[in-house]
């Protein structure tokens, strides 16, 4: 007979985020019922939601106070940390200061993969554009219609990589 091995459940929440649950309630890893810890889905089997930047923006603009679980226990920031999610803050005697949880080798690669992905569609529809503009004199519409197109996408790409201000 060959014996079976029990696997322990690994949590869904991850520590150091907030997550919105039924009715509104703010909850982390640290104060949430198992069945939101293991399943990603509170006792009322809704499912509960990580907190975005946007939303933490949101709460604080209503609040004028740091965004908190419900006991207390994990706060977390406006600002934006390294893998895209809300910055934890840490308490302290004085208040609160941001740290920025560190993200794993995977994270880092899979962001810069998106990114150059991102990066590279751009530089396909900016080409495309750009072609169109070529074939066609300025005052006619389809030069117009890529000019107007072009600026969002010449956006998009400074926001991938901004330029560094020179002295």
């Amino acid at each position: 007979m060959t014996e079976t091995t029990k696997r322990k459940p690994s949590p869904i929440l991850k520590g150091g985020a907030i997550y919105i649950s039924d009715n509104g309630r703010l909850i982390c890893a640290k104060c949430a019922g198992t069945s939101a810890l293991y399943t990603g889905r509170d006792i009322s089997g809704q499912q509960v939601e990580r907190l975005a930047v946007e939303d933490v923006a949101y709460f604080e603009d209503a609040t004028r106070k740091p965004v908190t679980c419900e006991a207390g226990c994990t706060s977390v920031s406006r600002l934006s940390g390294s893998d895209g999610w809300p910055a934890v803050r840490e308490s302290t005697k004085d208040g609160f200061t941001v740290t920025f949880a560190p993200t794993t080798q995977q994270q880092r690669v899979r962001s810069e993969q998106k990114k150059a992905s991102r990066k590279s569609s751009l530089l396909q529809q900016v080409g495309r554009l750009q072609s169109i503009q070529k074939r066609n004199h300025p005052d006619s519409d389809k030069w117009r219609q890529a000019s107007v197109e072009l600026a969002p996408l010449f956006r998009s790409m400074a926001e991938l990589e901004p330029c560094e201000a020179s002295a």
